[in-house]
């Protein structure tokens, strides 16, 4: 069946919101205003069928037999998978350029090469490949269509940074001490009204607890 004869609904849509005014908002007078907007709502996609037309199911047919002669294992093609992971390196590739990092498919397939046996020499493209196993990660575990838990956050956080330097590190203290740099935040998690929960509390009661017994 071709794709042009199945009715697909919207991917989403746009909603009416109204934006309170906050006189102690961060940035100029127009941030401080209330007013009307309309974010894009995107409608729920794990149940959606994403089906080829002909013409795109025959390149895709043709791409996966040249790569299964390339790679020397047998031809096989049941969804889109083979694509998927050209489209995350090309998507990271991309996005990484919005910070001004410009990584090239071949630099990145270098560093793919020999990052697993943690003879990665490119900070810049490691941290790209871990973008590509971490989006990797999250639609592995999305495909399971269960509730998302905090040991899935934890896992791909894991796979973001799994190649680079700072995989084992949680926070960074200045040389006085008087200075700290977590992830994640943890005043992003001192009340349920603006986190996720109260988890970041206790970092902060320790910090005091600590003070009072010094003093």
């Amino acid at each position: 069946m071709s794709a042009s004869t199945v009715q697909l609904e919207p991917l989403g849509k746009h909603i009416k919101r109204i934006a309170k005014a906050d006189p102690t908002a961060y940035g100029p007078r127009t941030a401080k205003r209330g007013g009307v907007y309309t974010p894009f709502l995107p409608a729920p996609i794990s149940k959606r069928p994403f089906p080829l037309g002909d013409e795109a199911a025959a390149a895709v047919a043709q791409a996966t037999r040249a790569l299964a002669q390339l790679g020397g294992v047998a031809p096989r093609l049941s969804s889109l998978d083979a694509l998927a992971r050209s489209v995350l390196r090309a998507e990271s590739v991309a996005s990484s350029r919005i910070e001004g990092v410009r990584i090239s498919h071949k630099r990145l397939a270098r560093v793919a090469h020999t990052a697993e046996s943690g003879r990665a020499s490119d900070p810049r493209a490691v941290e790209v490949l871990g973008n590509v196993a971490a989006m990797e990660k999250a639609i592995e575990i999305g495909a399971k269509r269960s509730a998302l838990a905090v040991a899935d956050i934890e896992d791909i956080h894991r796979m973001l940074l799994r190649f680079t330097e700072d995989r084992d590190i949680a926070g960074i203290a200045s040389a006085a001490g008087n200075v700290v740099g977590l992830m994640p935040h943890p005043e992003h998690a001192i009340d349920p009204l603006t986190g996720p929960g109260t988890d970041g509390l206790a970092f902060f009661t320790s910090v005091l607890a600590h003070l009072v017994a010094a003093a």
